[in-house]
């Protein structure tokens, strides 16, 4: 009882704790390229061997040529670049604010899909949509008291700009990556769609990686063993674990919608997490902002 619902809230709060180990990496000045290739390459073992022991089936037979290249394509723009970029937002805007922006994903997938997929747009998704939006603006706005302290005041709007446009590539990335993946996995099993994606997903990041002369980099991590502890942690539960659950909470709840929206929940879980870990001050406007876009996401979901 409660199964489903109780998968995509562990899935939900196990992204919100990974996001915090991969902002610290990335504060220990790891590049994001080389971080999303050993988290993506890592998944992608994990998942592929999860799907052969529990499909009993080690390759994924998408059902033509052009779902094939729609998935290939997914994750090039979802997985390399909008994962990149997100940890470049991590880099900057921490965990709590870049999860925030999170929440624009699935009313951008579905503005997108009105667009390209004939799918409607109701008057009830338009009201969750601004809703969201609502949310996320009121968090954005809020001026971090803690931030004259560090550094000057010009040089944190400069840094803080770089991470709100990181956070909107990532977002039009993960929405892009939806809409495709939604096109190509059509007769295939959920792992099966996220082995092919990460597949190549993880051929672009390795040709990104030599181009951008970042291949010492990913060769000296496996060096660092608290580096590579913390980044194997993060990838296992955010990634591994964070697909599996929220696989298991769309199969065992009855309605979908319930369980994508507690499968996003990451924002109210990273609240408490940024308070005891990081020791950021969580405002009552934070929380506010929060709850609002996580709002518009149910309601979104719903309609």
């Amino acid at each position: 009882m409660y199964l489903g619902e109780l998968a995509a809230l562990a899935a939900a709060a196990l992204w919100a704790g990974a996001s915090i180990l991969f902002a610290n990496l990335g504060a220990k000045k790891i590049s994001p390229q080389v971080l999303n290739l050993f988290k993506c390459a890592l998944a992608l073992v994990l998942l592929w061997m999860t799907m052969g022991l529990m499909e009993h089936s080690w390759l994924p037979h998408p059902d033509s040529d052009s779902a094939l290249i729609a998935l290939a394509i997914s994750g090039v723009i979802g997985l390399t670049l909008g994962d990149t970029a997100y940890f470049h937002a991590l880099n900057r805007l921490g965990p709590r604010r870049t999860l925030i922006f999170a929440t624009l994903s699935p009313p951008t997938t579905a503005v997108m899909a009105y667009a390209f997929l004939d799918e409607p747009l109701t008057k009830t998704m338009i009201l969750g949509i601004i809703v969201t939006l609502a949310g996320v603006i009121w968090v954005i706005k809020e001026r971090q008291p803690e931030a004259s302290t560090t550094s000057p005041k010009d040089s944190d709007n400069h840094l803080e700009k770089i991470g709100i446009f990181f956070a909107l590539v990532a977002i039009a990335c993960q929405a892009t990556g939806n809409i495709l993946t939604k096109y190509g996995s059509q007769g295939l099993a959920p792992l099966e769609t996220s082995v092919t994606r990460l597949a190549f997903g993880v051929v672009a990041l390795v040709v990104w990686v030599i181009v951008g002369k970042e291949s010492r980099k990913f060769t000296e991590l496996f060096t660092q063993r608290g580096h590579l502890k913390t980044l194997t942690l993060a990838t296992i539960i955010g990634t591994y674990l964070g697909i599996w659950l929220m696989v298991a909470g769309l199969q065992y709840t009855s309605n979908t919608g319930v369980a994508a929206t507690l499968s996003s929940m990451s924002p109210v879980f990273i609240l408490p997490l940024s308070a005891l870990f990081l020791k950021e001050h969580v405002s009552i406007r934070a929380i506010t902002g929060a709850v609002l876009a996580l709002t518009g996401v149910a309601i979104l979901i719903m309609a």
